[in-house]
């Protein structure tokens, strides 16, 4: 067994965070992860891209080739956009639909259009639920939350609760459980 993941957005969103708990949750759950960063110029707002492999065995490479992404969380919808072809047709994708707006951003329907005729998307705006909770940074956890609620994923409800909890739980879980119930 072996599933692939893919998180995405600009510097300063969380993926690098999101892509560690995804991994000591895997770790405790038995699997062997690996887990791969892309992240140059995201001090400045730049892209990062953080893969997660999860699989029954020793010895999976960080690389995930095209088209052989599970699942996507994306924190930006261009950034997710970028990242549709490292998607299978069987994956699913959870989108927040909040921009990072520069000039000439694209229109969001578009860019989710074009991950919808690849794969099942889920998206919103992830930013405004981490908001009501007074915590807009955690967005990366409702995001999660939503993945792991699709059922999709090898990864349990339960070990991200309890690795949340160990790293001081609070805003970060009760965005993770918003998520959960999209």
């Amino acid at each position: 067994m072996t599933y692939n993941i893919i998180a995405t957005g600009v510097g300063g969103q969380g993926v690098l965070f999101l892509s560690r708990i995804l991994g000591e949750v895997a770790l405790r759950q038995g699997f062997y992860p690996t887990i791969g960063e892309v992240h140059g110029m995201s001090q400045r707002g730049g892209t990062v891209v953080a893969t997660v492999r999860i699989g029954d065995m020793k010895g999976l490479g960080p690389l995930i080739k095209q088209g052989g992404a599970d699942a996507l969380i994306a924190m930006e919808p261009l950034e997710a956009a970028r990242a549709w072809d490292m998607l299978s047709e069987d994956a699913v994708a959870v989108v927040n639909t909040r921009p990072i707006w520069i000039e000439g951003y694209p229109e969001v329907k578009d860019l989710i259009g074009s991950i919808e005729k690849r794969c099942q998307v889920i998206s919103y705006d992830a930013f405004e639920i981490a908001r009501r909770v007074g915590a807009e940074r955690s967005q990366n956890m409702v995001l999660l939350g939503t993945l792991i609620g699709s059922g999709r994923t090898p990864v349990e409800e339960k070990y991200v609760r309890d690795v949340l909890g160990e790293r001081g739980g609070g805003k970060n879980l009760r965005c993770f459980e918003e998520g959960l119930h999209i």
